[in-house]
């Protein structure tokens, strides 16, 4: 890691925030019209990181204060759809249609809510979670090409 500077200090993840899984629900209760709340899945989440406003809605007297996302909350993906991991693990900030009245919306299983201890750590856990899956991605690529007998530099 290198020399940390004097009056700095080393954490792990765990100490800055905490981490919380999202609802597993019933096909029976989620929606693709708005009856109740907006559900955010891991189809609100671009390949590679950033949220994308494709919303699903869900109906359920299961659901826990847990389970509820606010605007502006973190998210990462828990679950991977892509054969080239562009969804484990990348992040994203909520945010809910304008016309949708409700502070509070519903995340899916397939999520998991990052809340910081300390508001000022949302924007660096942001960035770090993006970052180190990028570089985890470049290596798995890296990986991937030189079994196939590609190396970088003929790209």
């Amino acid at each position: 890691m290198g020399e940390i500077p004097e009056g700095w200090g080393v954490k792990s993840i765990s100490e800055l925030a905490d981490f919380v899984k999202g609802f597993s629900y019933k096909g029976s209760e989620k929606f693709t019209e708005p009856p109740s709340k907006v559900f955010v899945t891991l189809n609100n989440v671009y390949e590679g990181g950033g949220f994308k406003p494709e919303y699903a809605w869900i109906q359920s007297d299961r659901t826990k204060e847990r389970h509820l996302v606010r605007e502006g909350d973190l998210i990462i993906l828990n679950t991977e759809q892509t054969k080239d991991r562009r969804l484990l693990g990348f992040p994203a900030i909520v945010y809910f249609p304008h016309n949708y009245r409700d502070e509070t919306g519903v995340f899916s299983h397939h999520i998991t809510k990052v809340t910081p201890f300390d508001d000022r750590y949302k924007n660096y856990l942001h960035f770090h979670l993006y970052f180190t899956q990028i570089e985890l991605y470049r290596f798995i690529v890296s990986y991937w090409l030189s079994h196939l007998g590609i190396g970088c530099k003929q790209l």
